[in-house]
């Protein structure tokens, strides 16, 4: 007879026109669950799926325990749909799963990593995706920008086959923002991050590539939300520039006390004048940033609006499960 771990362990899987593979997944991870833990929970978040899954979950509802079925109003970010997941998940481990890639059978090994040493798992699949060469070049040049003057670690591609405990969990509640990059939040919280690889599995091909435009946005959201070292950065420029023009100023009036006669200059005046508004756009396009975050920052809007939920008819096998409410 297996001894089952006292572990009460949440899986949050996102899906989104997913019907076709919703079955085989959860079949595979519920037999893992239910054969390893006493008390789990499977979260199914739904990101607006325009296929039947919102109808084809009810019999899988009415056929396995512990599961919650979590429709959001639209299709959310997936960083937004995560964290809808991890807002409901009431386990002492919480894994992050992409149900068409990611496989169950890792769950224990996850689990096992995270306790006793309270680590969070960060997952790296061996096969990665295939980046355009522009994404590459794109990606190499931001690493180093923010390595040298941001002094910051970005994140690196990993995916979200995620472990964490309830301590690092509550940390990350306790400082979410707007930008839910849940992949760099244990940097900032000063817990252990461990990284494994793995093999995934293909249950449905999707397509992961983000174009130039849409990185280029996502990695300036990271860094503006994760450190302030941009700010300080165009602040020293704008300073060194301003000084840069106060001594210009006193070389002028040097030439007029030395020289009688003073030709005027067209061509260093154009460039100076160049350079100053160059600074002075760069300074004023990521003010702007920062400000535009601000505003939505206070107007504390949710990330995310949940249209409905639906549960097992079990969903605590324990009754001596105290933080379970019904």
């Amino acid at each position: 007879m297996t001894v089952k771990s006292n572990y009460f362990v949440s899986v949050i899987a996102v899906i989104h026109n997913d019907q076709d593979i919703l079955g085989e997944y959860i079949k595979e991870t519920s037999d893992i669950l239910n054969h390893n833990y006493a008390n789990y929970e499977l979260l199914i978040i739904d990101n607006s799926s325009t296929d039947n899954t919102n109808v084809e979950i009810d019999k899988y509802l009415n056929e396995y325990e512990c599961i919650r079925y979590i429709r959001l109003s639209r299709k959310y970010e997936l960083n937004d749909a995560i964290m809808a997941g991890l807002d409901s998940a009431i386990g002492d481990v919480i894994i992050i799963m992409q149900p068409h890639s990611d496989p169950p059978g890792l769950i224990p090994e996850i689990v096992n990593k995270v306790y006793p040493e309270d680590k969070i798992i960060i997952g790296k699949n061996v096969a990665g995706h295939e980046e355009s060469f522009i994404n590459r070049i794109y990606l190499s040049i931001i690493k180093l920008i923010c390595k040298i003057f941001f002094k910051y670690q970005y994140p690196e591609s990993f995916n979200y086959f995620i472990g964490m405990s309830r301590q690092s969990l509550n940390s990350i509640l306790g400082t979410k923002d707007k930008a839910n990059f849940i992949r760099s939040f244990g940097i900032h919280m000063g817990h252990k991050i461990e990284k494994f690889e793995y093999n995934p599995i293909e249950r449905k091909k999707k397509t992961e590539r983000l174009s130039l435009l849409k990185l280029m946005d996502t990695s300036f959201s990271i860094i503006v939300h994760n450190s302030i070292h941009p700010l300080k950065f165009i602040s020293l420029v704008g300073f060194i520039a301003s000084l840069g023009n106060l001594l210009y100023i006193f070389y002028i009036i040097l030439v007029n006390i030395i020289k009688q006669k003073v030709q005027e200059g067209w061509t260093t005046a154009s460039f100076q004048n160049a350079i100053m508004f160059f600074f002075l756009f760069i300074i004023l396009t990521i003010l702007s940033e920062y400000i535009g975050y601000l505003i939505e920052e206070v107007q504390n809007r949710p990330s995310y609006h949940i249209r409905e939920e639906k549960n097992s008819s079990v969903m605590v096998k324990d009754e001596r499960v105290k933080n379970i409410v019904e």
